[in-house]
């Protein structure tokens, strides 16, 4: 009998705290893994671009700041770099920090849209940070043409040399109509050696997975080399590197919600057959407690991590456990693989959200994972816990929960802690953005949340709304002990 418990998380002193007990092999009690959250530090300011790129009529969205990714230098762990989509898509927005997450110096990524620099693009979105070995940080974008307009988008690759205190000018890695969700990931031994991968959608089929490398430090990227083709389309697409040098390339079939995984051991000249990993047969959004509108946030939204020593896989994405959607909640689901993706265990549900008669206010939804260095699985949700179905206000709560599959079965939902609150206050959703595109609406803080390591500590990066932004980004550091 596998020993296990768990303690509510409390507040303390102002913070939030979890508390996990594992057990040994023999069943003994094992360490205990203590998280406690710092209070949030918001890192959004006034939008440095002022009235540029600003719509008539919604002035007030020129301070959103969503879509946030956060990277942690391995050369210098106390250097933090987020970077999030500011306004209206009308840049990317970097902030570094030198201290651990104390103190950050913000700075606008040049050279991605009209407002910061390039009259090419009218509007840039997604992007991504990654941290090479020697400490060089890239960063992809996906710009585009504005508002009403068409046009071709790119997938463009900047440079920073001094952990985000400046950046190059971007490098253009393709150019094409259709290019959407770009991911970037550097190996973890060769400084030189980083991946770009993304899907195209075009009015031809069938619709394209692709990706580019570089092997010379950034100075020049391969022609896109396509991973899979099919139809209906790919959806959201992400990169890993195991520890061997194995590269893994995952996306999503939209419609049939299905995910699937790739691989690469002779990095990126060619690529295995994809593997499936889940098969769900169902895409749909979260709703608003309500039920009267839609998040933005739905099933082919997914998220990856890589154990930097074990090569230990972690994949969360948005499910149904308890029936159909639209009636039922959609909730976290986790998959691991310890043979380097080839296999992968069947989905569970790891959210720690309160069973509700009401399905909307039991609904967890926009998943990051992490691994940290002593091989803990983090996982930060949002959800509705503390709203009520009688509409406006929408409260809303961003939350932490964890396991170590070296001290329990990671795949059995009872291993995985409390969650540990990372808003002290609930925020009202209804205040955030609302996407208005015709195939991907509702309320909008990011398609994906920023979620990284350091040591046995978590560094989540996310959107919350205020009374005065309708979204503004923070940082969290939520600590091990």
């Amino acid at each position: 009998m596998r020993c296990f418990k768990y303690s509510i998380g409390v507040w303390a002193l102002g913070l939030l705290i979890g508390v996990v007990s594992g057990c040994g092999s023999d069943g003994s009690a094992g360490p205990a893994t203590e998280f406690v959250a710092d209070p949030p530090v918001t890192l959004s300011g006034p939008t440095p671009f002022g009235e540029c790129g600003v719509v008539p009529g919604r002035e007030a969205e020129r301070e959103n700041s969503v879509e946030p990714w956060i990277s942690v230098n391995p050369v210098d762990p106390e250097n933090l770099v987020g970077a999030w989509i500011q306004g209206m898509a009308v840049g990317h927005v970097s902030s570094a920090s030198f201290d651990g997450g104390a103190n950050w110096e913000e700075v606008v990524i040049p050279g991605l849209s009209e407002c910061s620099g390039d009259d090419q693009y009218g509007r840039v979105s997604d992007p991504w940070l990654a941290f090479a070995s020697n400490g060089d940080l890239y960063a992809v974008a996906l710009p585009g043409p504005d508002f009403g307009e068409s046009g071709p988008a790119s997938i463009l690759v900047s440079k920073s040399i001094d952990g985000g205190k400046t950046w190059g000018a971007p490098t253009t890695v393709s150019e094409a109509v259709g290019d959407d969700k770009p991911a970037i990931v550097a190996d973890p031994v060769d400084p030189c050696l980083v991946y770009v991968g993304w899907t195209r959608f075009t009015l031809d089929d069938p619709q394209e997975t692709l990706l580019s490398r570089t092997t010379d430090c950034g100075e020049s990227w391969t022609d896109p080399q396509l991973l899979f083709a099919n139809t209906p389309p790919g959806g959201g697409f992400q990169l890993l590197v195991l520890p061997d040098g194995t590269a893994l390339a995952f996306f999503e079939v939209q419609i049939e919600g299905t995910l699937y995984v790739t691989r690469s051991t002779d990095k990126g000249a060619t690529w295995d057959e994809p593997t499936l990993i889940t098969a769900t047969g169902v895409q749909s959004k979260p709703v608003t407690p309500d039920g009267e509108e839609l998040i933005r946030a739905g099933h082919y939204l997914f998220d990856v991590a890589v154990d930097r020593q074990s090569g230990y896989l972690a994949a969360v994405w948005y499910d149904f456990f308890q029936g159909a959607p639209l009636i039922s909640p959609g909730q976290v689901a986790f998959s691991s693989s310890t043979d380097g993706g080839l296999t992968w265990t069947d989905p569970v549900r790891i959210d720690r959200t309160p069973a509700n008669d009401e399905f909307a206010l039991e609904q967890a939804f926009t998943a990051s994972v992490e691994i940290s260095d002593d091989g803990t699985i983090g996982v930060t949700y949002y959800d509705f816990q503390n709203a009520t179905t009688e509409g406006p206000p929408y409260w809303s709560d961003h939350w932490f929960t964890n396991c170590h599959p070296e001290l329990v079965d990671c795949n059995d939902p009872a291993s995985w802690g409390e969650a540990v609150r990372l808003t002290p206050e609930s925020f009202d959703y209804a205040l955030a953005p609302y996407a208005d595109v015709t195939s991907n609406q509702g309320y909008f803080l990011g398609d994906y949340m920023g979620l990284t390591s350091a040591g046995s500590d978590f560094l989540a990066l996310f959107s919350v709304t205020t009374e005065k932004h309708p979204a503004d980004t923070v940082f969290v550091r939520i600590r091990g002990r």
